[in-house]
């Protein structure tokens, strides 16, 4: 652990008079100036810092400056605390600048200053872990402590000193006041401000946002792959050299496949603070220090199996230390398990197990350039690069991991001068400038200098050829397309010419511009290819050109969902049409056009005849007879419940099936056993089975008559190629009530709530008309029981209609109808005759009232009825 303090008297006085002044960055000028007219003494200068540390900040920085230090809190505000005017001078007892301070940090266990090794020893409390840092007593000299942790008085002289010790993750500023009496505030760095840090291992991180699965892609054992760079080494002349490039390596490094692996450390770290801020390292439960480098950390921003909040990334790489041999650095490592440990002294779990193995290096061999593959043109082999990048290479992925360092120069200066060639050693990058006159040059070669891990460097001699590009790539996001039998795309190229600006003349031009193009489709989870399209430009005017050429403005990309029978397209994942727009071979510009198909919404193709339903369930009655109907069967049109129910037309041919639900039973017999739906959507039931067992198949046999059954859905798109998601298929399923319309109704009185008749004279009848009682169908719409005098039922859903006594005691009744004559012997009507017996009295009884209809199911009513006497 690296503990320092900053000791600005060690070597000269900072601030002590009450005219010090705090001073500001710009941003803050004003909030500063307003705490300066405020800060009358050391209290209240003190008191601005710790307005800070209570608003939640911490500090991120703390440096020396001319004439004092700078305090930098995490919310960005600085603050310059600097010598008074009048300010006391210290006596130091090592040389140095006053004003300025000095690093005094712990090594081996022993504070340093300077560099320069002390004989006083960093101890540590034993019950905190935290080291004991340095004091001045009240003679204002340095106290230091012996091993044993007694504290002992330096030589160093400090009175009237304006010091900052950090230690724990803690700055802590020691102000003398007017008296020489030293006030003191704490100043918590990022570090301080952790709650937990979890360690879940090292994953191969090429970028902040990519997916990572705990076992496979984190792990918790790391293997290290090194070489110790005896020499640096120039492999095609066998010289020893010095490499400076991008990195700067020397002898006796030892180089890792750590960096060139993407290498990172992946823990969960919950703090106020952003991690960021923090400096970690890896330490054993010995508290040794794996001779590793460690970055800042920074915050990941992709999909972990795992679901952790607070996820940080920390890329590793080797240090720059140097060693006298391999097994200097190798010793360094132990069997144990390491943790995260942040300077603070904040310790994670000891998770990451790391063993070290000596490398097999094999030269790493060029694999692209600016992300482009190398071209092959019959016996011409060459890199494109585009004008006015800065270009980067990239290896072969096997061995790129050997491939520490590397720079570029041009194998002949004097050609490329005429292409622009620069390039910037320090980034690993060049870039061209101009094409040059193709008749004279069309490309020029440079040398790709190769620094390994071992130490050698090797040379690789690359062809690159320029290119013209017009701006950059556009892309085009179409968004969602529904899936149709044939697709088309309509795309505009204003925004592409938008793009290019100037340049878009250029593309326009005949004998400069576009006179042909590339172009593939790829799906994008798996980069695969798409379907066939054709792509049909057009001028500004519609006319369709047979090439693409300067005068096109827009296309339509054509394209069928179907291969014969199969799915060209998945629905759900992007797709990404990629168009090279070339002047002969020369890319000129690229255009990217995204699109995601997608199935229509299978709701879009069920849509309910809203009357014939309650809920989600459809209310299926029996049509209405008609004349001369001989299918009686208990069935219905499920079809009729719908306005829309799939479609018939080729390019979106849906076709909508159901059947019953194989889990419902009734009675413990599985509806599929009482009744059936078939293929176009009909549901019947079962009328010709003894279900109950009584010997007689009847009425009462037919169990899923009135109950609601269960109707799965099933769907099809485009011939069975596309289907629609599981969810829409549940989401569809409904229930049906099959039922006949005069069953489901009623039977009444006509007036009041009995049926009212005299007593008939004697040897006469009373009579039962159509005025007396009245049925009513399932929705209460009213017919007569009677027939007409035609002698049919004007409802034409009744078979027949019967009359039977309660008490035959008291009265009889005709079980049919009988007709209604007038004068001349023509039938009027019907009615009922009902006899009375010698009763004595008025007297209140019930009449039976059974309506069949056509399709063999019965309406009974038990009415009342009152027969009057003397009246």
């Amino acid at each position: 652990m690296n503990k320092k303090f900053l000791s600005a008297i060690l070597f000269g006085a900072l601030m002590v008079s009450s005219t010090g002044t705090f001073v500001s960055c710009k941003d803050y000028d004003d909030d500063i100036d307003a705490i300066n007219k405020e800060l009358t003494d050391i209290k209240s200068q003190l008191a601005a810092l710790q307005t800070e540390v209570d608003g939640g900040n911490w500090v991120t920085e703390l440096v020396d400056v001319e004439g004092g230090f700078k305090v930098t809190f995490s919310n960005g505000k600085t603050y310059t605390i600097v010598n008074g005017k009048d300010g006391a001078q210290g006596e130091p007892g090592t040389p140095g600048k006053d004003g300025n301070g000095t690093i005094v940090e712990v090594k081996d266990g022993y504070w340093y200053l300077d560099g320069k090794k002390t004989e006083y020893v960093a101890v540590k409390k034993d019950d905190l872990g935290k080291v004991k840092v340095p004091f001045i007593n009240e003679a204002g000299m340095w106290v230091f402590y012996d091993k044993d942790g007694n504290e002992v008085v330096s030589e160093y002289k400090a009175l009237g000193a304006t010091y900052v010790v950090e230690a724990d993750g803690v700055y802590t500023l020691n102000v003398p006041d007017a008296d020489g009496k030293m006030q003191a505030i704490k100043l918590p760095t990022a570090g301080a401000t952790l709650t937990d840090v979890e360690l879940l291992g090292w994953a191969a991180l090429d970028k902040m946002d990519k997916s990572l699965s705990q076992g496979s892609d984190i792990q918790t054992t790391l293997d290290i792959e090194y070489a110790f760079v005896g020499k640096i080494i120039q492999t095609w002349d066998n010289k020893e050299t010095t490499w400076s490039a991008q990195k700067t390596v020397a002898k006796g490094q030892v180089l890792t496949t750590l960096a060139p692996n993407n290498t990172y450390l992946m823990a969960r770290i919950d703090a106020g603070a952003d991690a960021a801020d923090m400096s970690f390292s890896l330490k054993n439960s010995k508290n040794a220090v794996l001779p590793v480098s460690l970055s800042a950390a920074t915050e990941y921003k992709g999909l972990l199996s795992r679901g952790a909040n607070g996820m940080y990334a920390i890329a590793l790489d080797n240090t720059d230390a140097v060693y006298t041999g391999a097994d200097k650095y190798t010793g360094q490592f132990t069997n144990g398990l390491y943790a995260l440990v942040e300077k603070s002294g904040f310790i994670s779990n000891y998770n990451l197990e790391v063993t070290t193995s000596e490398a097999e290096v094999v030269e790493g061999k060029v694999a692209k350039v600016d992300g482009k593959e190398i071209v092959v043109d019959n016996d011409k082999r060459y890199y494109e690069v585009n004008l006015n990048k800065d270009n980067v290479i990239t290896f072969d992925d096997v061995n790129a991991k050997f491939v520490y360092d590397y720079y570029v120069e041009a194998v002949d200066p004097t050609i490329a001068k005429f292409f622009g060639f620069s390039a910037d050693k320090s980034n690993g990058t060049f870039k061209v400038t101009k094409l040059s006159d193709e008749v004279t040059y069309a490309t020029f070669d440079i040398n790709v200098y190769k620094l390994h891990i071992d130490g050698k460097i090797y040379k690789e001699t690359i062809t690159i050829k320029p290119i013209r590009t017009l701006g950059n790539e556009v892309v085009y996001d179409l968004g969602n397309v529904q899936i149709k039998k044939s697709m088309k795309l309509n795309v505009s190229l204003d925004k592409m010419f938008t793009a290019l600006g100037s340049d878009a003349e250029i593309w326009k031009n005949t004998a400069l511009g576009v006179n042909g193009a590339d172009a593939t489709i790829v799906k994008d989870a798996d980069k695969s290819e798409g379907p066939a399209i054709t792509y049909t430009y057009k001028k500004a005017d519609g006319s369709e050109l047979a090439n693409v050429n300067g005068t096109a403005t827009q296309f339509d990309a054509v394209f069928s969902a179907l291969d014969g029978t199969a799915a060209t397209l998945t629905p759900g994942t992007g797709y990404t049409i990629t168009i090279n727009y070339k002047h002969d071979s020369n890319v000129l510009n690229t255009i990217k056009v995204k699109f995601t198909p997608v199935m229509p919404a299978l709701s879009s193709y069920i849509a309910k005849r809203e009357a014939l339903w309650i809920g989600n369930t459809l209310m299926a009655y029996f049509v209405d007879p008609i004349k001369n109907q001989t299918d009686f069967a208990s069935k219905y049109e499920m079809e009729k419940g719908f306005t829309t129910l799939g479609s018939d037309a080729d390019a979106d041919l849906t076709e909508i099936t159901f059947s019953l639900d194989r889990e419902q039973k009734i009675n413990n017999v599985q509806v599929q056993n009482l009744a059936n739906i078939a293929s176009d959507n009909t549901i019947t039931l079962v009328t010709d089975r003894d279900f109950n067992q009584d010997g007689n198949v009847t009425e009462a046999d037919r169990w899923a008559y009135g109950q609601e059954l269960n109707v799965k859905v099933a769907a099809t798109y485009l011939g069975g190629a596309y289907k629609f998601t599981d969810e829409e298929i549940a989401a569809a399923a409904f229930k049906i009530n099959v039922q006949s319309a005069l069953k489901a109704g009623k039977i009444v009185p006509a007036a009041g709530a009995s049926i009212t008749l005299p007593a008939a004279a004697a040897g006469e009848t009373a009579k039962l008309t159509a005025d007396m009682i009245t049925g009513y169908t399932y929705n209460n719409q009213p017919y007569s029981l009677f027939k007409e005098a035609a002698g049919n039922y004007k409802y034409s859903y009744i078979d027949k209609v019967e009359f039977f006594t309660t008490d035959a005691e008291i009265y009889t009744v005709t079980k049919d109808a009988t007709a209604i004559k007038d004068a001349e012997g023509n039938v009027i009507g019907y009615h009922a005759e009902i006899t009375s017996k010698n009763i004595s009295q008025t007297t209140n009884t019930k009449i039976i009232v059974k309506v069949t209809d056509k399709y063999g199911y019965t309406k009974t009513a038990e009415l009342p009825l009152t027969i009057t006497v003397g009246k």
